[in-house]
């Protein structure tokens, strides 16, 4: 699922991704359903938010 979201911001125009976290339970460590992606560009990033912001990918 990460790199499919990465893979949209950067084909889509939301720029180069340079990180991606995952957030996981601390018992479980299974996901959460969010993460954080670092993007070189605060333009391209806030393009990023507004697009893919609550999709959702199986």
């Amino acid at each position: 699922m990460v790199f499919f979201l990465i893979f949209q911001m950067e084909k889509g125009g939301g720029g180069e991704v340079v990180g991606a976290k995952i957030v996981r339970g601390q018992e479980t460590k299974r996901s959460k359903g969010f993460g954080f992606v670092e993007m070189t560009n605060k333009d391209k990033g806030l393009w990023a938010i507004k697009t893919l912001n609550g999709q959702e990918r199986a």
